[in-house]
């Protein structure tokens, strides 16, 4: 145990705090229970910097600051990515497990570290332990290359033994796949394995020329022999550290292919039950609200729909996913003005599905856009300089994303259909 100051504390690196905010009601618990028994349990951390990322206690750590404590005993290990992510993940099981947010959070944890370990390497690294005995590495890769992101079986695996029901790491890879961080995380997961793969690429190519320099300057058979292993050998290892980098952009593009965005996330930390989030997000990814619910008015619908479903439940009766569903739809049918047989779905209105394709092109563009700008200011800064045809092209390019941008002015500054509040406008 060491007494670390409470500001050189930072969170844990796979903790989403969008996903799983702080739980007030819980700090105030923990406020309590340190003012009358003081800083008992543990808090795992490992150095990080110029400080430390705790492991777990993310809530223990908050209560203390708001009671005014600097410093605070914290055990501090050697831990690694793969720990970090199974600690968090354990914690949220055993102290947190009872909330929606709380299993979206430790799948998505799970999902960041074994999506980087799926794309860079070509079997379970030894930090995974056993991950081998229980799941096939070649199974779990070939679900990420296919565009489906981490599996089902993949995470029950990674996750301690009984932390979370197959239904509850379902639940929450749907929400991720459906809310677009399934892309994100497959994503980030490329670009930290292809910056060291490209690096192994590189001296790959490298001990090639070395090797064929060596067999052309060879004079003995000997020599010529012993030379032409070498650069075998090299050519093997550059050809394969090529389909390795390869592959982890293929992975990346099917998963943009394959999971459109269509759900907010965020909408899961406001139900406490699994149950109660899994209903919601079926009911609200469906055709008929995917033709009527705009994206950006799920949350504020999320919480309209879990206040009616309170009000209007039995006194003493425990809300249930049923009840969810339908306050669901009596709030659509309401604000519409329609029965729930004459409610127009996705198929029937095609262009929904142009503008879902549309923003998801753009989308992608923008994330294309970004990484091009920073090529080019690296290239800049390290004194490289463009040509005349180079620099008519940026300029030609440059035109166009703005002329598109001025297109696309209106479209995103027009009233859009409003369901929260029993009112529709155009």
């Amino acid at each position: 145990m060491t007494m670390i100051p409470l500001e050189r504390l930072k969170s844990n690196p796979y903790r989403d705090f969008e996903l799983h905010p702080y739980d007030p009601e819980q700090i105030e618990k923990l406020k309590a229970s340190i003012d009358a028994d003081g800083f008992w349990m543990s808090v795992v951390a490992r150095k990080a910097g110029d400080g430390y990322e705790i492991a777990f206690g993310h809530h223990r750590i908050e209560a203390a600051k708001q009671l005014g404590w600097t410093h605070a005993p914290i055990e501090v290990r050697d831990l690694s990515d793969w720990q970090m992510a199974r600690m968090l993940a354990s914690e949220n099981a055993t102290q947190r497990g009872s909330t929606a947010a709380a299993s979206l959070d430790a799948v998505a944890a799970l999902s960041q570290v074994l999506a980087y370990n799926l794309l860079r390497w070509e079997k379970w690294p030894t930090d995974c332990g056993n991950l081998e005995q229980v799941v096939a590495f070649s199974h779990c890769r070939s679900h990420v290359m296919s565009g489906e992101g981490v599996g089902r079986d993949c995470i029950l695996a990674a996750s301690t033994k009984g932390s979370f029901t197959s239904t509850q790491v379902e639940g929450a890879l749907s929400t991720l796949k459906e809310s677009g961080r399934m892309t994100t995380i497959v994503a980030e997961a490329r670009r930290l394995a292809d910056v060291e793969l490209r690096a192994e690429q590189e001296a790959a190519e490298r001990a090639l020329a070395e090797a064929e320099r060596k067999e052309a300057k060879a004079r003995t058979k000997r020599e010529r022999e012993a030379a032409a292993k070498e650069t075998t050998k090299a050519k093997r290892k550059s050809a394969k550290t090529k389909k390795a980098t390869a592959d982890t952009e293929t992975a990346e593009t099917e998963t943009r292919k394959n999971q459109p965005i269509k759900y907010d996330a965020r909408c899961t930390q406001l139900f406490r039950l699994d149950s109660h989030a899994n209903v919601f997000r079926k009911v609200i990814t469906g055709e008929t609200f995917q033709a009527y619910l705009p994206f950006s008015e799920q949350f504020d619908f999320a919480k309209e729909v879990i206040k009616k479903a309170t009000e209007n439940s039995p006194r003493g009766h425990m809300m249930t996913a049923a009840d969810i569903r339908g306050e669901c739809w009596n709030m659509i049918q309401n604000a519409v003005g329609r029965y729930k047989q004459s409610l127009r779905t996705a198929p029937e209105r095609p262009y929904l599905l142009k503008i879902r394709d549309g923003i998801n092109f753009i989308r992608r563009a923008a994330a294309d856009n970004q990484r091009g700008v920073a090529l080019l200011l690296e290239a800049t800064r390290t004194g490289e300089k463009m040509d005349a045809e180079q620099q008519t092209l940026l300029a030609q390019l440059s035109a166009t994303i703005t002329e598109g941008l001025d297109v696309l002015k209106p479209l995103y500054e027009r009233q859009s259909l409003k369901i929260v509040g029993g009112k529709e406008h155009e």
